[in-house]
């Protein structure tokens, strides 16, 4: 599944989802040499170096949440990116 983090300094990062739980999701990053793992801590989700970070998921036809609402990013076309509450 293709999915976007926005870090806590505001940059996106494009990356594809290799494993997702309800605590933890590890990712392959765009630039990043190793394998990038978010954990949920309460509410937030934090990256390795305990900063708040928020990922949304690119889905097609829409669906995947009661209230999403979009980030700003580019989609490929015929798709829009999703901010998905997990």
């Amino acid at each position: 599944m293709y999915t976007v983090i926005r870090q806590h300094n505001g940059s996106i990062v494009e990356a594809v989802v290799l494993d997702l739980t309800r605590s933890r999701i590890r990712l392959a990053a765009v630039g990043a040499d190793d394998v990038v793992e978010l954990r949920r801590c309460g509410a937030d989700w934090l990256d390795q170096r305990n900063k708040p970070v928020q990922f949304g998921f690119l889905l097609r036809d829409g669906g995947g949440s009661e209230s999403p609402e979009r980030l700003p990013a580019r989609a490929p076309h015929g798709a829009s990116f999703w901010r998905v509450l997990v």
